[in-house]
Formats: C-alpha cells, structure tokens, sequence
C-alpha cells in the first residue's frame, strides 16, 4: 500500500486550487486539516494545478515477505514502511508502484518493493518483507532480511533476521530443537 497524505485541503488555497487527475483506485478520505489518497494497487497522480506552497507527505509501504514450508517454517515479515515528509510536486506524472506480498512456499519469497518516482525528482522507496525461514533444501534457517525481517525455523534455537534500519524490525527467534509444537519465530513488524 502507498499512501499520499496532504499537509493541507486539496480545496482552495491562497494562492490557487490543487487539481489532479489519478490512476489505480486510490481512496480518498478527509480528515480535519488535510485528506489523504490510498493506493492498494499501482498507478498514478497528475497534478494539472498545484499551489507552490503545498506538501506532501508520503507513506510507502512494501509487500510482506511469504511464510516458509517445511516442519516449523516461520512466519514472514511485514514489509517496510516509511515516512517521506513534505515532499513537493509540479505538474506532471507521478509513479506509483505497489509491492505484492511474497508467496509461500518451501523455500520463502520476500515481498516485492514500493516507491513513488516524483516526476522530475526523487525516488521513494521501501523494500519488501524477508520470507520465514524453513529446514527444507538449501533454505535459510533464520529467515531473510527485508523490510522488517523474517522469522526463524523451529531448530536449534535459531535467531530471526534483521529488518531493514528505519523501515522495520527483526523477525522472531524459532525456540528448541524440534520441539512438541515446532516453536518457529514470527516475521517482525514495524511499530
């Protein structure tokens, strides 16, 4: 998911209105003070008016990282999430690109990345969450970094991984060696 918030009205302002036109759905709610549009798939804003004084602040958000096989596979991690505050735009097309979360499989697939590519500016981004870890094949046992970082297998007290520094947390720590109920960690999160 990326998520667009305003640090004012989308409405009249001193200076002139904020005209746009959009692709990819996004949900446009209205809070006191500001209104925010939500994409849950890709696509874009276009801006054909905009004030010179209007900021953005931007949320992006990246896919979660799959859940791995095996006998006690652990859990995948959430994907990063990051502020970009008072972003500025001009007239032209903004990209939005929505990361898909990582399927489960045997060996775990992180989640895909998110950004905004500002039209004539910089690139915002997160990376995906890291998948859980597994005992299967060649898999890790710990889990993968991402976003935030998946959790580990249920064996021999391994540590999950890291999360990426300001974007998430460490996934969970698996607990015993084959334990009665294959205690693996789960994928951490971001607070």
């Amino acid at each position: 998911k990326v998520s667009d918030w305003t640090s004012g009205s989308f409405g009249a302002a001193a200076e002139g209105s904020f005209a746009y036109a959009t692709t990819g759905s996004p949900t446009l709610r209205s809070y006191t003070g500001y209104q925010s549009l939500t994409w849950t798939s890709s696509g874009t804003i276009t801006p054909t008016s905009i004030p010179a004084s209007l900021r953005f602040d931007m949320y992006v958000v990246s896919g979660g990282g799959g859940g791995c096989g095996g006998y006690a596979g652990g859990g995948g991690g959430a994907g990063g999430a990051m502020t970009y505050p008072t972003q500025s735009l001009t007239v032209g097309e903004n990209v939005i690109t929505v990361g898909a979360g990582g399927v489960g499989t045997a060996g775990g697939a992180n989640g895909s990345n998110s950004n905004v590519q500002i039209f004539g500016g910089s690139l915002l981004r997160t990376s995906g969450g890291g998948s859980g870890g597994t005992d299967r094949g060649s898999g890790n046992l710990n889990g993968h970094i991402g976003g935030s970082g998946g959790g580990a297998c249920a064996y021999n007290y391994q540590a999950g991984s890291a999360g990426i520094t300001g974007e998430g947390n460490a996934g969970g720590d698996g607990s015993g060696y084959y334990t009665v109920d294959y205690a693996s960690g789960g994928g951490g999160g971001k607070g």
